[in-house]
């Protein structure tokens, strides 16, 4: 009896696991990231430490999947979320949020330091070429950085991340943007 209750027990938690897991680039998924997302916002409402955020996009992705096969933009996938599992700490919550789109919560990161950890990133990306058979592909992404700030809703810090990010499209992609530069130029 006891034997089952263990087994039952690691079917139970590989199961869990699974919930909350994207099984192409090995990162947490989108649900366990709204998950995450509401926890730490309310830690951040209550003791208003500093709460980052980074959206990273891989720059032409539909031309990696158009030209070399839906395989190969998996494999850019999953080679996307090791770069992100190096480049961050364990307190750190790196999430696919659909598509070729990563989203990280940095706890205790203010917008600097969220940048810095943006810009390792990308440079890790663009450093290392990706191989499809024969072919070299260079693969770069884009991040946008934002930070939570008082009077902030749950989706409020994501927005300001994301319209980052699409000024760094709009730039040429290949670079990372903080909710700053948007405040800047508007």
């Amino acid at each position: 009896m006891e034997q089952e209750t263990a087994t039952l027990r690691e079917h139970v938690e590989q199961a869990r696991v699974e919930a909350f897991t994207d099984a192409l680039t090995g990162l947490n998924n989108r649900h366990a990231f709204d998950c995450r997302l509401e926890e730490e916002y309310a830690r951040w409402n209550r003791y208003e430490y500093p709460l980052s955020m980074i959206v990273v996009d891989v720059d032409h992705f539909k031309k990696v999947n158009d030209t070399y096969g839906h395989l190969a933009g998996d494999k850019v996938l999953h080679v996307i979320g090791a770069h992100l599992r190096r480049a961050t700490r364990k307190v750190d919550f790196p999430a696919r949020y659909g598509g070729e789109e990563v989203v990280i919560l940095l706890p205790e990161v203010d917008l600097q330091g969220a940048r810095t950890v943006a810009e390792k990133i990308r440079q890790a990306v663009e450093e290392k070429p990706f191989h499809s058979g024969e072919s070299r592909v260079n693969i770069t992404v884009s991040c946008g950085v934002a930070s939570f700030r008082k009077g902030d809703g749950r989706k409020t810090q994501f927005e300001r991340a994301d319209e980052a990010l699409y000024l760094a499209k709009r730039e040429g992609r290949n670079r990372c943007r903080t909710e700053e530069q948007i405040e800047l130029q508007a």
